[in-house]
């Protein structure tokens, strides 16, 4: 390969590797622990939090929430402590009825499950749309987001940890490190 040819491969290739890192999300992890309730997570960058009280049924508990951006993509935990750790079964599907209302995501794929040590866990993907109202869910349009969330509960706590953004945006490795970094404790 002659010095101008060469030198020009290497351009190419370095505006080639700088466009393709300019269009990916950067993502920081970094653990954080709950403020009000026991657990840890990983989150891809600075979260910021707030509280507010939400009704599950069992009277309104406040709510703390967590959430971090990257792009447009969110990433956040929402935990409290019921008054009636009996009513964790209820407050699970409560939690998970409002966020699939609010919105208006279609599901895709659901599962529960129990783990060893006694946590109870739904898991929800859906998609929805990010356009007006009432605009049509079509996997892969640009007008349509996924959303993946766990909702758990041990020890009189709940949580509902959720990740929301463009289909495209959300990799299966993005979601498995976020997801599967969440411990709640008790």
């Amino acid at each position: 390969m002659t010095r101008p040819s060469r030198f020009i491969s290497v351009v190419a290739a370095l505006a080639g590797g700088c466009l393709f890192v300019g269009c990916s999300p950067t993502f920081d992890w970094r653990e954080i622990k709950g403020a009000d309730a026991p657990y840890v997570i990983l989150m891809p960058a600075r979260p910021t939090n707030s509280t507010r009280d939400i009704d599950l049924g069992d009277g309104p508990i406040p709510m703390t929430m967590t959430v971090a951006r990257v792009d447009d993509i969110s990433f956040s935990v929402a935990s409290g402590k019921l008054s009636q750790p009996a009513a964790a079964d209820a407050a699970l599907l409560a939690m998970k009825s409002s966020l699939l209302r609010n919105t208006r995501a279609a599901v895709r794929k659901e599962t529960a499950s129990t783990t060893a040590d006694g946590i109870k866990i739904l898991t929800v993907e859906g998609t929805f749309s990010i356009g007006p109202p009432g605009s049509p869910v079509k996997p892969g349009n640009p007008g349509s987001a996924m959303l993946a969330a766990r909702f758990a509960a041990r020890n009189g706590f709940v949580y509902q940890v959720v990740a929301y953004g463009p289909e495209k945006a959300l990799s299966g490795q993005v979601l498995d490190t976020f997801l599967t970094s969440f411990r709640p404790g008790g």
